[in-house]
């Protein structure tokens, strides 16, 4: 990713998989997911993390500047995600 602001953006459903947008466009796609040997989902732990390597400790985090962190309780479209990046690609200006 270039070092400069963008706006990015996760959807995912069980039958469409994870699609990642960047300034509204889709930019990748994965429907098939990928399994991480050895590591172990704990259901009972509530963090949420965003920068973590899986294959790395996990107090080895990704340095990075975020503005804003918005989510929504269903899938996105992609047609509906690119008016979600003009709505706040615009307020943030």
């Amino acid at each position: 990713m270039p070092d400069r602001w963008f706006y990015l953006s996760i959807t995912w459903t069980k039958e469409k998989g994870l699609v990642l947008f960047k300034n509204g466009r889709q930019y990748e796609s994965d429907k098939l997911g990928k399994v991480v040997s050895g590591l172990q989902i704990n259901e009972d732990d509530t963090n949420f993390v965003i920068g973590r390597s899986f294959n790395e400790a996990v107090t080895s985090l990704a340095k990075f500047w975020m503005s804003s962190f918005t989510v929504f309780d269903s899938y996105i479209s992609n047609s509906v995600m690119r008016s979600v990046f003009s709505f706040y690609w615009r307020a943030g200006k």
